[in-house]
């Protein structure tokens, strides 16, 4: 027996006759955790369901909490003090005590951005349309008053409110109150609910110490008055938590005296009750407490602030009755292990306009949406615009040096090529690949999906295919090797929106022609440059935000890409094989191996067709482990005592020395690709050998990689 109910978070918090069972998780979370959760109550996020077991014993009854604790635990730190919420905000944004409020609001933006990457664009279009549907020439919107004309706001308020979910536009009329807002900074900032008043607590609350807070220093009355509540420590310490109480117990008692709002002259009545003074003091204190009002009305607007937002949060509660412990650890396990996380494309899936069905699908996207369809094991009538994006990846069959083969039937896989796909049409059409820019596209009005999106991959594998038969592009897939595995989706993506830009703005190339021969010099140029950025490890961070600003300047590509300076390189090379570090980080494998691809790749060297590739250790790695050199675990992944070589079945030189390889097709591969001589396999079999190996390689690393690599965009 069970029943649903909604209920708020201030009523949640409030219920003590709630109890925690034995088999519960850990009562607390970490700190990204809670302030993710705060995130949510302040957007008006649903927080998730708890599940609450209600046992009667004779004429008691007990409510045991199934799931929740640890959302319970964060939500009642955020009610009892804000000081709790900037320390995992610090710690999220990355905060420094000496940040002024400027510094704090970009982090925090920044931040958000990176993190929501969303906009609630249909509550804003909701009450566009309304209003343009009344005859109005202005609307109200999450604490701002806009035109319907354009999207300025002509009011600012302090604060923002929530919105409503919408009701279902036509794409016409959802498409019409798009327009002119889909760049505005403040437009997006103006649709994240409430977090403007996250940023506010966190802002008053800046400069957290172990005595006091920009919270609680405010009500530092301690010359005047001895026994303040919220004093602890021995007088040492103000504390927020009890702050927080007696803010809570001023407000009660404003709202049971009917006084109204907080004013200078309640407040001072309010701790001269408490506090009898002399008539000195009581002047000191007023005095005090005019020149700090400021200051005190912010610290008690953010105690009204979080109270709002958890008496206006709701939080699902599912309460059984009479349950055995068997079934009520069950369901906790159920609901803690056996959940799958929705994924950005099946929640797209699920919108109304990607749902828009396509008139006249073409042959192509008909065939290929089949194998999706099965493999995602659903069935399917006609073909919508979901299908499109969804399917794009596999269509895309003429850049295979660029995209790696992926297979259905691999959930990780799977996802992965619906992703791409959503995220190549969202740069190409909307010059962004946010989730907010994914969304907008569904919409996009200036796409005939019957056709533009057909021809945008009949015209990717035009230009795959010239891409495919320059040298570098040729070289690299013969190691079976592609850009994106050997970097990042973002930066395969990074590159394949700018060289379809530049690619379209020379008109489509594909003959031997000097605007083709730039193109693919351009090609090579940007290839080098984010593999030189990817090593360097310059990608960190939010790489759709630094896609975006690229996409931003598409329009003013040169006609000839900037190519990274000799010396750039060189550093880095010398770096890996002299220091065993990359801009002062040990070296990964994974970086170092994408490096020998490209270093190869660009050496024109090809790997054995048909066959697959591995980036093997000279000495292995086992000797070095076992060996007494200092900085051992980093001279092995060097560049220099790494090699790219062709496996064969049941033949591999892994964790074997040279000396011990006695299969002479591998000894050939490995005399040609890492360019040691058969004779010279006991000498660079010795581990204290690893500096003449250094000195035998350095030249190929180093010196030849600079030379074939300005050849090969000069020619």
């Amino acid at each position: 027996m069970y029943q649903v109910r909604p209920e708020t978070i201030l009523t949640f918090l409030s219920d003590h006759s709630i109890r925690y069972p034995r088999f519960q998780r850990k009562q607390t979370w970490k700190f990204e955790q809670n302030l993710k959760l705060a995130i949510s109550v302040f957007k008006a996020y649903p927080i998730g369901v708890t599940i609450i077991n209600k046992q009667s014993f004779g004429s008691k009854s007990t409510r045991w909490l199934l799931d929740g604790r640890q959302r319970r635990n964060a939500l009642t730190l955020m009610q009892q003090n804000p000081e709790h919420i900037y320390t995992w905000a610090k710690k999220f944004f990355g905060f420094k005590n000496s940040d002024q409020a400027q510094d704090i609001k970009d982090k925090f933006w920044e931040k958000i951005s990176d993190y929501l990457n969303d906009s609630d664009e249909d509550g804003f279009q909701e009450a566009k349309t309304n209003a343009i549907r009344e005859g109005k020439s202005e609307f109200f919107f999450d604490g701002k008053t806009y035109s319907t004309i354009s999207n300025t706001s002509t009011i600012e308020e302090d604060y923002q409110g929530d919105f409503s979910e919408p009701d279902f536009l036509t794409e016409t009329q959802v498409a019409e109150s798009q327009m002119d807002v889909q760049n505005s900074e403040e437009y997006n900032r103006s649709l994240w609910g409430n977090l403007n008043e996250l940023l506010y607590i966190i802002q008053i609350t800046h400069n957290l110490t172990s005595i006091k807070s920009g919270f609680t220093n405010p009500f530092d009355f301690r010359k005047l008055i001895n026994n303040l509540s919220y004093v602890v420590d021995g007088g040492k310490v103000l504390s927020g938590q009890k702050l927080t109480t007696f803010i809570n117990e001023y407000l009660k008692n404003n709202f049971d005296n009917g006084t109204g709002d907080p004013d200078r002259k309640t407040f001072y009545d309010f701790i001269i009750g408490r506090h009898p003074l002399d008539s000195i003091n009581a002047k000191n204190l007023n005095l005090l407490i005019q020149k700090n009002w400021d200051d005190i009305s912010n610290s008690i607007k953010v105690v009204e602030i979080i109270k709002n937002r958890l008496q206006e949060a709701i939080i699902g509660i599912i309460e059984t009755q009479d349950i055995t412990a068997t079934d009520s650890q069950m369901i906790f396990m159920l609901i803690n292990k056996e959940g799958t996380k929705l994924s950005a494309v099946e929640i797209l899936s699920a919108k109304p306009a990607w749902n828009i069905p396509v008139n006249s699908p073409s042959k192509e996207i008909e065939k290929h949406r089949r194998p999706l369809y099965e493999a995602i094991n659903t069935t399917y009538e006609n073909t919508v615009r979901w299908d499109y994006p969804a399917t794009l990846y596999e269509r895309l069959s003429d850049l295979n040096f660029l995209l790696p083969k992926l297979n259905y039937s691999k959930n990780n896989e799977l996802e992965k090529k619906l992703t791409i796909g959503f995220k190549i049409l969202s740069g190409i059409y909307e010059m962004g690949i946010k989730k907010e820019d994914v969304d907008k596209l569904a919409l996009n009005k200036d796409i005939n999906w019957e056709s533009d999106v057909d021809d945008l991959i009949n015209d990717l594998n035009l230009m795959g295919k010239v891409l495919a038969d320059a040298p570098y592009f040729k070289y690299l897939t013969s190691w079976n090797q592609t850009y994106l595995s050997l970097t990042s989706d973002a930066i395969a993506l990074n590159f394949l929106f700018i060289v379809f830009s530049d690619f379209k703005k020379k008109g489509k190339p594909i003959s031997n022609s000097t605007k083709t021969k730039i193109f693919i010099n351009n090609a090579i140029i940007l290839a080098d440059r984010l593999i030189y950025e990817y090593v360097t490890l310059k990608w960190r961070g939010s790489s759709d935000s630094k896609i975006g600003r690229n996409l931003s300047s598409l329009s003013s590509l040169p006609e000839k890409f900037e190519i990274v300076q000799d010396q750039n390189w060189l550093k880095i090379i010398k770096q890996i094989n002299d220091s065993f570090k990359i801009e002062e980080e040990d070296i990964s494998f994974a970086i170092a191996k994408t490096l020998v691809y490209h270093i190869y790749a660009t050496n024109s060297l090809m790997g054995t067709p048909n066959s697959n590739t591995d980036v093997d250790h000279i000495i292995p790695q086992s000797v070095f482990d076992r060996s007494n050199i200092e900085n051992s675990k980093n001279i092995k992944n060097a560049l220099f005592n790494l090699c790219p070589l062709p496996s064969k079945e049941n033949v591999s030189k892994t964790n074997k020395k040279l000396k011990e390889i006695d299969d002479k097709w591998l000894i050939q591969q490995i005399e040609h690709y890492s360019g040691i001589n058969e004779n010279q396999f006991y000498q660079f079999s010795d581990v204290g050998n690893w500096q003449d190996l250094r000195n035998q390689r350095r030249v190929f690393f180093e010196e030849n990689f600079i030379k074939v690599k300005n050849e090969l965009i000069n020619q």
